[in-house]
């Protein structure tokens, strides 16, 4: 058998070099074991000269002599052992005790690891491989074996949680057993796999679940050389590629939901992605090659670019889609995202042609950055991983970085609203930005397991800044901030217990927003989570995003019963530990000394504020107020530990752990009642550009009330408008609520983005732009219909699911005048002079009004009356 393995695994080499296997015989099933074992241990490709697989290297044997030394080693004569480290006795029956029979099958699987591998401590070590099958010998036969198996979500004979027995052991154990299958016999093959499959006789469940149970039975179809093992995996896997209209997977927008309400593209569905690209990669070529008569794998390779690629950014997965598990201690925003970059360098050998071409551009636009590329080819020593590096990503990672040939993408620039999952991504040339919401559609936040804990308002309209500072959302950010002070949120601040309204459904359909091209509208009516008090809070919550500037807007916001302060967070910055990052207000330096800093406290009047980042003037952040406002701020040291958030036995970690944070909030009182509020980000610009904004924004703010919020970006001249009721504001009417973002371009063409983030309006959204001459429709979604008589856009929304409609018009001149009246708020407030320059206030009387449709006629303004 050994013999035979060399034989193949030189054999295979020959063909991985290629990036494919030549099969002679589709049931060759000893050459897929082969190819899964030079997956898992890298086999003769790593080159153990590359700096990059050498620190690999030496972090494999470090884990592993960490491992070896706190093993219990086998006794003489008969094995009395109960459990194989101190520390994870197996004595509980709950899901403490579940939980450490996979931590124990994950230490085994790291101590493998070692054994396989070339140049560590371990390597071929007779004793260490005695040791293992002894170990394996125990755990067999009292802690995971037929006896204990499970079934859907539930177990027979087994306890704890359903997902150690189904999923979470053999995801190490199948691992492991590949690892040594050349040095198995088939009793012993056929002994150590029974139990994984007893746990799964069957493909079943949804997304991410169902992915991860037919890689198991695949895994070990191959090792214990059953065919039909892996046709069922293959069958079962086909269930989770159509897209969805509901509940858990994959939606047409990109979006990817797991457990029915929650927003997990980078928990789930990194998870899924991680689990199936393996398994694709190792099945190419043989007759269990993931691909179906109908092509519905090809949607899979769409949601690389659809799904993934805009939720990592510089390397680093955006905690909004992540839910419980940004509570995970090792799993900080750049380990789900280095774990679903190499998933994706392992689908290049898989992709048709047309994607493989993007991806590698994608691939080497994020592996060119030498931080996120040393990252790709590590895993950090501490915390239980769910995924691993599989060495041979290392090699092919190297190779697809040297390769002249291949072309960094450019930045992605774009704006997008995930309907169906409530989140939205914004990414311009130098900053990325997300709001994370919540709906009838999907729940707030998910405290399963113990995970989660204290993230009340994750999903409250948080707002996340992504820049060239990769440490902000990690080095110990979800266990050190005030949670109840999270970005953009607006909290009434009540006592709450650790899970307190955990799963609550938003009683307002209205989340979501409109896209076009890069630039968009974001909202959300907003109710406060959980009972009592804090389900009394009601706010308007709105966001308008361009090029250099954020615009955030609330209105109506009151707690209707009960008393508590209600805020709204305008950033909770982490800063630098020696208090550095220097915060102005209104052109003035706030100053720290010893214990008093003159941050601290409420600044009336604030114009703006500017706050210079940690990796120099690209991560500075400004803030404008258009209205002026009163600011309070607090710059502190806080203490906390990641046990505040998860104290599941997989991820609980106690150490202390030490954050500098810097918060802005409004206080609209105790309690508020019809409060609002309006702020300006604005990425990368320094004190004085901050400053230079203030005095001349491109921002006015049209309307801010209970029927819509309205803005206009001057230099891009864009409207955009949240119409939460019927409404008119710029010349724009809807007859229901929509979100709405018009562009008037340089050539006299309007782009219009229409949707229904309600998803209420199934009879359609009437648009009556009056004022607008159009000459031509250019441009039109087949959803939407023009009546040229009436001028007015049918948008129809039914099926829609939050979606976007786009039309473009040629422009015409105005020339009836009893289109445009002084009374309409955008006549009363924008002008432009005789070159046709925005200006904030008509020039002797004399005014070039365009009413954004580059009219030729000039008009004066007298006593509130428009005059040729």
């Amino acid at each position: 058998m050994k013999h035979l393995s060399f034989k193949l695994t030189a054999l295979c080499c020959m063909f991985l070099t290629c990036g494919c296997v030549s099969y002679a015989q589709t049931s060759d099933i000893e050459l897929l074991k082969t190819k899964w074992q030079e997956l898992l241990t890298g086999g003769n490709q790593l080159d153990a000269t590359n700096p990059l697989a050498a620190a690999y290297l030496s972090d494999v044997n470090q884990r592993a002599t960490e491992i070896w030394n706190s093993l219990i080693k086998k006794p003489t004569g008969t094995d009395t052992r109960t459990c194989l480290f101190a520390d994870l006795p197996i004595t509980s029956r709950d899901k403490t005790g579940s939980s450490q029979i996979t931590l124990t099958y994950d230490r085994l699987r790291s101590l493998t690891l070692a054994y396989k591998m070339p140049n560590t401590d371990f390597s071929g070590n007779a004793n260490v491989f005695s040791e293992i099958i002894a170990a394996l010998n125990m755990m067999s036969s009292k802690h995971y074996s037929t006896s204990q198996s499970g079934s859907g979500t539930g177990s027979s004979g087994a306890y704890g949680n359903w997902y150690d027995w189904r999923i979470g052991t053999p995801l190490r154990y199948g691992d492991l057993l590949m690892m040594l299958s050349d040095e198995l016999t088939a009793a012993q093959m056929s002994q150590y796999v029974a139990p994984i499959l007893s746990n799964n006789k069957a493909v079943d469940l949804t997304g991410a679940n169902c992915t991860w149970i037919a890689g198991i039975v695949a895994q070990a179809g191959v090792l214990i050389g059953d065919a039909d093992k892996l046709t069922s995996a293959k069958t079962g896997l086909q269930s989770v590629f159509p897209y969805v209209t509901t509940g858990d997977g994959y939606y047409a927008d990109g979006s990817f939901v797991q457990h029915t309400n929650y927003a997990y593209t980078g928990g789930y569905g990194k998870a899924l992605l991680a689990t199936i690209a393996p398994l694709m990669y190792v099945l190419k070529g043989s007759a269990w090659e993931i691909t179906y008569a109908d092509n519905v794998e090809q949607n899979f390779y769409d949601m690389l670019f659809a799904a993934y690629e805009p939720v990592i950014y510089g390397g680093r997965m955006m905690d909004m889609v992540r839910e419980r598990e940004i509570s995970r201690f090792a799993n900080q925003d750049h380990i789900p995202g280095r774990q679903a970059i190499r998933a994706i360098v392992l689908l290049l050998d898989v992709l048709p042609q047309t994607h493989k071409t993007r991806a590698e551009s994608m691939l080497k636009s994020w592996l060119q950055d030498s931080t996120v590329m040393k990252q790709l080819c590590s895993d950090p020593l501490e915390g239980f991983l769910e995924y691993y590096l599989p060495p041979h990503v290392i090699t092919k990672a190297q190779e697809l970085l040297d390769n002249a040939d291949i072309t960094p993408s450019e930045t992605l620039i774009t704006h997008k609203t995930f309907a169906s999952m409530d989140r939205v991504v914004h990414r311009q040339a130098n900053y990325g930005f997300g709001i994370s919401m919540s709906s009838t559609r999907i729940k707030n936040t998910e405290g399963t397991n113990d995970e989660g804990l204290r993230l009340w308002h994750i999903a409250d309209g948080m707002t996340y800044l992504y820049n060239a500072d990769k440490s902000m959302y990690a080095d110990h950010f979800w266990a050190t901030v005030d949670y109840q002070r999270l970005p953009g949120t607006t909290v009434a601040r009540v006592t709450r217990g650790t899970k307190d309204g955990y799963g609550t459904t938003n009683p307002n359909a209205w989340a979501g927003g409109a896209d076009l091209d890069e630039y968009g509208a974001a909202g959300m009516q907003f109710t406060g989570m959980g009972t009592g008090t804090s389900r009394t809070l009601k706010a308007n919550k709105s966001w308008f995003m361009f090029d250099d500037e954020i615009v955030a807007i609330g209105s109506d916001i009151s707690l209707t019963s009960g008393t508590a302060s209600v805020e709204t967070t305008i950033d909770n910055k982490k800063i630098k530990a020696d208090f550095s990052n220097v915060i102005t207000i209104n052109g003035e330096v706030q100053t720290r000394t010893g214990s008093s800093d003159a941050l601290n406290g409420t600044h009336p009047n604030v114009e703006w504020l500017h706050i210079t980042g940690d990796q120099g003037s690209l991560t500075d952040v400004g803030y404008c107020f258009p209205n002026k406002a009163t600011i309070n701020a607090i710059r502190e040291t806080r203490n906390g530990s990641w046990d505040l958030v998860n104290i599941y036995e997989k991820y609980v970690d106690t150490t202390p752990r030490q954050n500098n944070f810097a918060t802005f909030w409004f206080n609209h009182g105790t309690p508020p009642a019809s409060a609002s509020y309006a702020y300006i980000i604005l990425p990368g610009k320094s004190a004085n550009e901050t400053q230079a904004y203030n005095a001349n924004p491109d921002i006015e703010i049209l309307q801010q009330n209970a029927t819509l919020h309205a803005v206009h970006e001057n230099k891009l001249n864009i409207t955009a408008i949240n119409f939460w009721a019927a409404g008119k504001i710029a010349g724009i009417q809807s007859n229901a609520a929509a979100s709405v973002v018009l562009h008037e371009n340089a050539d006299g063409t309007i782009d219009l983005a229409v949707s229904c983030p309600s998803r209420a309006n199934s009879a359609g959204i009437i648009l009556d732009p009056a004022i607008f001459a159009i000459e031509e429709v250019l441009e039109s979604d087949t959803k939407i219909t023009y009546n040229a008589t009436t001028q007015r856009f049918l948008v129809n929304t039914s099926g829609a699911y939050g979606k976007t409609f786009h039309v473009k018009v040629k422009g015409a001149s105005i020339t009836d005048l009893a289109k445009i009246t002084a009374d309409d708020p955008v006549v009363a407030t924008q002008y432009f002079n005789l070159e046709g320059q925005r200006i904030r206030k008509p020039l002797n009387g004399q005014v070039y009004l365009t009413r954004r449709l580059h009219a030729s006629q000039q008009y004066s303004i007298s006593k509130n009356k428009l005059q040729p």
